[in-house]
């Protein structure tokens, strides 16, 4: 089974760039997280507590984490049971090994700081921390796109990436309607369980 751990912050960049109503930098918040390449754990934490999100994620197998690092938005994927991290990182797609360079260091990093929250929170020896492998699938599968349109891409990956290979790539049309349509779907799912910051509807209505 797979499980993603929401992050506010993706929704609040997603949100303010949509709003900005432009493709140029007017409306790329550097605001939106924590330092660089941080999650909130301690929002993760609670996303870990069955009756928040309604299941329990320490039967679920992978983890899709939307990761802001260096302006820019990555997606790890976490399989606890093979012990591997894919990194996907829409910016850095060339053949030159710019994403492992980019990534190897901060996504251990990320990995461990997630075996160990999980761990605490589920009974230790639960996921084992040591021996994880770190994979780069989309290096040369698509032409990098800008930092700005990196979150909606990863979006693209959610619903395209089949853990081997990306299914389609997207024009810069595609993009920037995917972009509306996120805006139109987060807008829609006000009074759901989810969590979505109140700021996000204001944005948008406005």
């Amino acid at each position: 089974m797979f499980g993603g751990v929401f992050n506010t912050c993706y929704v609040k960049r997603i949100m303010e760039y949509t709003a900005s109503g432009s493709t140029g930098s007017g409306g790329y918040s550097t605001h939106a997280s924590l330092d660089d390449g941080e999650m909130d754990w301690d929002y993760i934490e609670t996303m870990m507590n069955s009756e928040v999100i309604g299941y329990r994620i320490d039967w679920l197998k992978k983890f899709w984490f939307p990761v802001d690092f260096m302006d820019c938005w990555s997606v790890y994927l976490l399989d606890k049971d093979e012990k591997t991290v894919i990194v996907l990182d829409p910016t850095e797609t060339d053949v030159m090994d710019e994403m492992k360079i980019k990534h190897e260091s901060h996504a251990k990093k990320f990995q461990r700081r997630f075996c160990s929250l999980f761990n605490n929170y589920f009974g230790n020896g639960l996921v084992e921390t040591d021996g994880w492998k770190f994979l780069y699938p989309l290096v040369a599968q698509h032409e990098p796109c800008s930092r700005e349109d990196s979150g909606v891409y990863i979006t693209h990956y959610y619903t395209d990436f089949t853990g081997l290979y990306l299914r389609s790539t997207l024009s810069q049309d595609q993009i920037d309607g995917l972009r509306a349509k996120l805006a139109y779907e987060i807008v829609t799912m006000k009074g759901n369980k989810g969590d979505v910051p109140e700021f996000a509807y204001d944005m948008i209505i406005d």
